[in-house]
């Protein structure tokens, strides 16, 4: 286990030794979900012409830094085999259900298909807007981001198992916590990694805001079509549908749930054997 794993596990989790321990809350992340919140609220609370236009910078902000750590990842030892994995094709694969339904569903997520979010966002188009020019640009540019987000994460991946001593078929770790472990290890072999630490921070934080956002959105325009007379006051309309989620939250940072979720990770991922010390 890497010390990034390890901070993440033990000392930003917490998580509990089972189910049937419910732990308590990690405090700091009530307070991190609390200011997440208030940014939320002030992000839809402006608009669609100014939350717009600031995702234009949230957006091309992230693939600067994915190109930073690709040019860097590359430059690690073991960097060459994790691309390796990445790129080379095993067809046998594709007779196994599973991959299928991993793949579909990651597809899904991704675009966010039947989520009402595309409808809800697309509400903001004009009326002579072409929307299946936009729709094959979303799915080309969302396939492609993927691809060259995985170039970069596998050669950090293929560092990191280098440095375990293990291949990187082997590598132990999976689901979205990898972004929270493998990206720290590139982001210490950067000069001046505390600048990048704040800005690989903040750059995750706007994501996590552009990605909340239309789901809030959704139900505030659902809200404000049925009680119209609710529009003048918008801002009391967002402030309730974030003060309700806000309680619901906090069972997602509960040592609980984290005990939980990485079982569901363990039952549902490919069993793998991995020396340990």
């Amino acid at each position: 286990m890497t010390a990034a794993e390890e901070f993440w596990k033990f000392q930003m989790l917490g998580e509990s030794d089972g189910l049937d321990n419910l732990g308590g809350l990690r405090w700091h992340l009530v307070g991190c979900l609390a200011v997440t919140t208030v940014i939320l609220f002030l992000w839809i609370f402006q608009g669609i012409k100014v939350s717009g236009k600031l995702v234009y910078i949230t957006v091309i902000l992230p693939y600067i830094l994915i190109l930073a750590f690709l040019i860097r990842g590359c430059l690690l030892p073991g960097s060459a085999e994790g691309i390796y994995y990445y790129i080379y094709p095993k067809f046998d694969k594709l007779a196994d259900p599973k991959v299928w339904i991993h793949s579909c569903s990651y597809a899904l997520l991704s675009l966010g298909i039947a989520m009402g979010c595309i409808i809800t966002m697309s509400s903001h188009n004009r009326k002579d807007n072409n929307c299946f020019r936009d729709a094959i640009r979303i799915c080309l540019i969302d396939t492609l981001s993927n691809v060259f987000f995985g170039f970069a994460f596998f050669c950090i991946v293929g560092h990191v198992a280098f440095q375990r001593g293990v291949t990187v078929e082997a590598f132990q770790s999976s689901g979205l916590d990898l972004a929270f472990i493998v990206y720290p290890e590139v982001i210490s072999a950067l000069p001046l990694p505390q600048l990048w630490s704040v800005m690989t921070f903040l750059i995750l934080m706007s994501l996590t805001i552009d990605s909340m956002a239309p789901g809030v959105e959704i139900v505030v325009a659902a809200l404000e079509d049925i009680f119209p007379r609710l529009k003048k006051r918008r801002w009391l309309i967002i402030g309730a549908v974030l003060l309700s989620l806000f309680p619901i939250g906090l069972i997602y940072i509960s040592q609980f749930f984290e005990s939980g979720r990485w079982l569901l990770m363990v039952t549902y991922a490919p069993s793998t054997d991995i020396p340990h010390d």
